[in-house]
């Protein structure tokens, strides 16, 4: 767990038990999300074209980072840290 997360072994001595257990569950999440990306990735050449470009957008999808709430510009983030400084 340490090794996962980048945590040193004090840090995990001191967390509570339910902390640790959500901790341990998501690692065991990630981890089978992985090896079932795995399984899609080496039957990918056998897949049909529709399949393979549905796999692809998907993937695509997921490694683009899309801020909460749609397009941010400069003048909306201005806008929100005036509010935030005035209140």
């Amino acid at each position: 767990m340490a090794r996962f997360y980048g945590w040193n072994h004090g840090l995990i001595e001191k967390m509570e038990a339910d902390t640790l257990e959500s901790y341990w569950l998501g690692i065991t999440v990630i981890e089978a999300q992985e090896a079932m990306l795995g399984a899609r990735i080496s039957s990918y050449p056998w897949a049909k074209k529709e399949d393979q470009k549905k796999f692809y957008r998907e993937m695509q999808r997921m490694a683009t980072v899309r801020p909460h709430g749609g397009n941010v510009s400069t003048s909306s983030i201005a806008d929100k840290l005036r509010a935030a400084i005035n209140g």
